[in-house]
């Protein structure tokens, strides 16, 4: 009898170690699981993160373009105008840097914005818009040689007209890279 309780005692207490040792396993994956669920979301999260920053990045790099753009049109018309009324060839400088440069820069401009139409849309109409006027330059540095009436559109604000539409239009495509920003910086914040 002492030795069937000493072999039911050992067999007793055997029972609870092997008893516990299986649910510490349960807890143990349940924790590395939860662990790799976590991981894998933050990981997503901050890729997430990471391409909203490019998109605000790229935005913000695209407005720059627009305005510099813009600053090279209006230096451009009015050294046009200063050399038209001084005949002095220093105002000619910024006009024709910026007839010499600005095809580059809207190939450059176009390209950022390749993959939206009604961006690609809007930059099209101003870049005719300036082949307008750079028709309209033109012209008037002929007359200008020829010893026309070259102050005569420039009074009746034909140039300027042409550069307001311009201005207008770039206007309308730097507005809408504003608002894609906003929309851009509202994802990244949130």
């Amino acid at each position: 009898r002492t030795l069937n309780a000493m072999t039911d005692s050992r067999s007793v207490s055997a029972a609870p170690l092997g008893a516990a040792r299986r649910p510490t396993r349960f807890p143990i994956l349940t924790t590395l699981l939860l662990a790799l669920l976590v991981a894998v979301v933050l990981g997503a999260q901050i890729q997430y993160l990471i391409e909203t920053t490019a998109w605000l990045t790229h935005t913000e790099r695209v407005i720059a373009q627009a305005n510099g753009v813009r600053a090279t049109i209006l230096d451009a018309h009015s050294g046009l105008r200063g050399f038209l009324l001084t005949d002095d060839p220093k105002f000619l400088e910024p006009f024709q840097l910026g007839r010499d440069t600005l095809p580059t820069a809207f190939d450059e401009l176009r390209a950022s914005v390749s993959d939206n139409h009604e961006q690609v849309a809007r930059l099209d109409h101003v870049l005719e818009i300036h082949g307008t006027w750079i028709r309209f330059a033109e012209t008037e540095l002929q007359l200008r040689r020829d010893g026309g009436d070259y102050l005569g559109p420039i009074r009746a604000g034909a140039g300027k007209r042409i550069v307001d539409m311009f201005r207008s239009e770039l206007d309308a495509f730097i507005a809408a890279e504003e608002a894609y920003r906003g929309d851009r910086f509202v994802t990244a914040h949130r």
